[in-house]
């Protein structure tokens, strides 16, 4: 599968890039968090547009690329909606509005787009015309569907034309993570492209520190205390845990007695 290079980062690599999200809902909180992601060991900063107290194109714009300088790390430009878990709530049109406003800013490397929603086809054709990657989206809130589905999901997202193709899913049960991880491992072996997946949620846990064994590119680290999705992990702690499974892979196993 061919990695995506970010700078000097690489999505899709041989080891998963850690990813952190900027939540802050003004100019003075946002751009605090973007310095307290470059000080930390994050590889990409994800900033949650939809989070903005006034998420209006001219702002965003105007923001992107201070963002973008305080951070210091290849930058993910999200509009997440209701109805994924996010707190925009507006019309598509509006969410088009945005979202190419977006892949137009400087300073911005990579735009999410939400493949649920009506002409996602075309909002992805035009954030490539625009010069920036897609990270094709889907967001289960409430289940985990089952695994069919879910590579089938990841497939369209791929088939759309993202990127990038990413989906999280709500975990009830241990089963539910299996699950995910499974439709990850398949849609890995099957897709061209980088896949990052989660399964939220406490019993998700597993999904977040050990996505990559099944295919999954990057994992969703929390900063200062701050969490955009329920599960997400301190960004020090998974990296270091991330760190030590990393060492345990390559110790080497034990040697077969002769006969």
């Amino acid at each position: 599968m061919p990695a995506i290079e970010l700078g000097t980062v690489e999505l899709g690599g041989p080891r998963a890039a850690i990813i952190v999200p900027l939540t802050g809902v003004d100019d003075t909180q946002l751009l605090a968090e973007a310095d307290e992601a470059a000080a930390s060991r994050a590889d990409v900063v994800e900033w949650r547009v939809d989070l903005l107290d006034d998420p209006a194109p001219a702002r965003a714009v105007r923001l992107a690329p201070q963002v973008s300088a305080h951070a210091d790390r290849p930058l993910l430009a999200t509009v997440r909606t209701v109805v994924e878990g996010g707190g925009f709530d507006s019309c598509f049109v509006e969410y088009g509005r945005l979202v190419g406003a977006l892949a137009e800013a400087e300073g911005v490397g990579l735009v999410d787009v939400e493949c649920a929603r009506p002409g996602a086809d075309e909002l992805i054709g035009a954030v490539h015309a625009a010069g920036r990657l897609v990270v094709g989206s889907n967001h289960e809130v409430s289940l985990t569907p089952d695994t069919g589905t879910m590579v089938a999901v990841l497939r369209s997202q791929a088939e759309l034309g993202a990127d990038v193709c990413k989906l999280a899913v709500t975990a009830r049960t241990p089963a539910d993570t299996a699950r995910l991880l499974e439709a990850t491992a398949l849609a890995h072996a099957e897709l061209d492209r980088p896949i990052i997946s989660m399964a939220m949620g406490p019993l998700g846990l597993v999904s977040r520190v050990m996505g990559q064994d099944f295919g999954s590119a990057a994992g969703f680290g929390s900063l200062g205390g701050r969490s955009s999705a329920p599960g997400q992990v301190p960004v020090d702690e998974l990296v270091d845990v991330m760190g030590r499974l990393d060492r345990l892979r390559r110790v080497p196993g034990p040697r077969r007695a002769s006969a």
